[in-house]
């Protein structure tokens, strides 16, 4: 396979994702799938246990603020040929690793086990009864890193690999959908969406429209049943006007109006009350324009 590299004026995180996960599925393709470090019983392997006993809780990256007002430090880390676009795909990786080390320590020291999964359509599995993976497999060993570091903090960042959890109804509690950020493309979607929970992809953004058409074919007459959550920050562009019009029921944590916003976050609470999902009384309904 040729896989050919995109030039700079095309470059975005997203597009430099999908270039570099083409060439480290190239690069691993035929590999021995028991390479790798053995998963425990908890979720961590050894490697990674030692790496974060080590670790200390700091805010880390705290130089990335100095790149922003002086470029020209940019040399001292050996990147002085970097374009301006190469140079923001530069400050998302650090943020994208700064994110992954957090989460990973506050996991860790409060001993929450972990399960890993690879991206998968074709052999979606592995999950737990209520907590079912859409186009990922559990896995039992973790690979090791083909490549730099960075190319694999690129990747994180990647939204058409997001991966996407069902719960399943139960006799209580309609189902709920997490999508992550994925455009559901290519996804089987489960039935049962009669009452559902379905988290609004990429923060309702008009990139991930085609997710919308999708449930709203699974759901088929359930779709106004179902009850979109939105999650943001503060964003002109978002939601799209796809999310504005879909004939379901909306919760944001922020609102947009008239190009203004909410006054701030709220959280979205529900409980289940006679089989069906219903809005706490502290929680707005979504207000966008």
């Amino acid at each position: 396979m040729n896989i050919v590299e995109p030039s700079t004026d095309q470059l975005s995180l997203e597009t430099y994702s999908e270039y570099l996960q083409d060439k480290i599925n190239e690069e691993t393709e035929g590999r021995n799938e028991q390479v790798g470090d053995e998963i425990r019983n908890d979720g961590w392997t050894e490697t990674l246990v030692r790496m974060l006993e080590r670790a200390e809780p700091w805010g880390g990256f705290e130089f990335r603020p100095w790149l922003r007002r002086d470029l020209d430090l940019i040399d001292y880390v050996h990147y002085r040929e970097l374009s301006p676009v190469q140079v923001q795909l530069l400050f998302s990786a650090i943020d994208a690793a700064s994110r992954i080390r957090t989460i990973a320590i506050e996991a860790y020291h409060r001993g929450i086990p972990v399960r890993w999964f690879e991206y998968s359509q074709s052999n979606a599995g592995g999950g737990l009864p209520e907590l079912q993976p859409l186009n990922a497999t559990a896995i039992a060993r973790v690979r090791p890193r083909i490549g730099t570091l960075f190319k694999y903090l690129t990747l994180t960042v990647s939204n058409k690999q997001s991966l996407v959890f069902w719960s399943p109804p139960t006799d209580q509690l309609p189902g709920v959908l997490f999508t992550a950020d994925s455009d559901l493309a290519g996804l089987s979607l489960p039935t049962q969406f009669k009452g559902a929970l379905v988290t609004a992809p990429h923060h309702g953004s008009e990139a991930n429209a085609q997710a919308y058409r999708i449930v709203a074919s699974a759901a088929q007459q359930f779709d106004s049943t179902i009850t979109w959550i939105r999650s943001d920050g503060r964003s002109r562009k978002r939601p799209g006007s796809t999310y504005l019009t879909i004939p379901s029921r909306r919760l944001c944590t922020i609102c947009r109006c008239n190009s203004s916003f909410s006054t701030s976050k709220q959280t979205v609470q529900l409980f289940s009350r006679q089989g069906s999902w219903v809005r706490h009384a502290d929680t707005s309904m979504c207000v966008c324009q």
